[in-house]
């Protein structure tokens, strides 16, 4: 029988409770980015922050050939310069499609 922390027990396990999903978006929500290309076409895409500098990850898809990003965060906060990474890391990772 599996201890529920107060909540009883289950004969075939433990149970997993899904998170509060509002509470998690909202608390999340800070590092949250939208990524728009600067190359004339209209791709949208998002990220996430993964570090205090400021790196993003996305998907490769998101800026693949694009010869500049430029990231908006949820507050409209738009970065002067160019994200960590985009060209220092030798940008996307095509077998994994993530790109920081």
């Amino acid at each position: 029988m599996a201890d529920l922390g107060g909540h009883g027990t289950w004969p075939w396990g433990p149970v997993v409770f899904a998170p509060d999903w509002v509470e998690l978006a909202r608390r999340l929500q800070p590092a949250v980015v939208n990524i728009a290309r600067e190359d004339g076409t209209e791709s949208l895409g998002s990220g996430f922050v993964i570090s205090p500098d400021g790196r993003v990850v996305t998907n490769d898809h998101v800026i693949d050939r694009a010869s500049g990003v430029q990231v908006t965060f949820a507050d409209a906060r738009r970065p002067a310069e160019r994200p960590p990474g985009f060209a220092d890391s030798g940008g996307p990772q095509p077998r994994v499609s993530i790109a920081t």
